[in-house]
């Protein structure tokens, strides 16, 4: 059983083994030389239940089993915004996870608006797309326990998932794919883009609707 299924009021667990990376040549690279193996995710019913889950017993021993083969790592408190659900499966699918950061001059709340609004509904449109969703940032701090990552600053996670990445590589230039990127480039400054595997260990509510 594995140790995350003990943890009270964890309502969604995901870990993403990274296999590779992506760039653009419409939008400046982020953190370039920033190695990172794997990105997890924790789903809880709000910030409330986080704060609790954080202190219970179990979940300090789940992290002190963490710290035995994790040097560094970055916390991100997030809301999801799911635009297009994501698959259901494991490991059938590509995941992408991109780290963004606002164009110079832009303010958050352009940011926010721009790209929780227009965007997300101009990539619902883009066929291919098997799941994509938004995470909006509301903390960002190193992991006490562990040594600092040095991951910079940035404003919001995309998670974008396809059948496969030769799907992703058709897409390139389908219409809508091409308005959805282009639009992206007017409000996105810096991003890094991770391709990754994913492994859902336990399901969370709103993947299962």
């Amino acid at each position: 059983m594995p140790m995350s299924s003990t943890v009270d009021g964890l309502k969604g667990y995901a870990v993403s083994q990274i296999e590779g990376g992506l760039t653009r040549p419409d939008v400046a690279g982020l953190a370039p030389g920033l190695q990172i193996d794997g990105i997890a995710e924790t789903w809880t019913a709000d910030m409330a239940a986080r704060q609790a889950m954080f202190h219970s017993p179990q979940a300090q021993a789940w992290y002190a089993d963490g710290a035995k083969f994790i040097s560094s790592a970055e916390i991100f408190v997030t809301e999801e915004k799911i635009v297009v659900p994501p698959p259901r499966k494991n490991g059938m699918h590509a995941k992408m996870v991109s780290f963004l950061v606002r164009k110079e001059g832009l303010s958050k709340e352009d940011f926010m608006e721009k790209w929780a609004t227009g965007h997300a509904a101009l990539a619902a449109a883009v066929p291919g797309i098997s799941g994509f969703t938004l995470s909006i940032i509301h903390e960002q701090f190193p992991k006490a326990d562990l040594a600092p990552l040095g991951f910079p600053r940035v404003d919001g996670i995309a998670s974008t998932w396809f059948d496969s990445l030769e799907v992703r590589a058709n897409l390139a230039h389908a219409p809508e794919a091409i308005t959805w990127r282009a639009d992206g480039a007017a409000f996105i400054g810096k991003m890094v883009t991770f391709v990754t595997k994913e492994q859902v260990v336990i399901w969370p509510a709103n993947r299962l609707a």
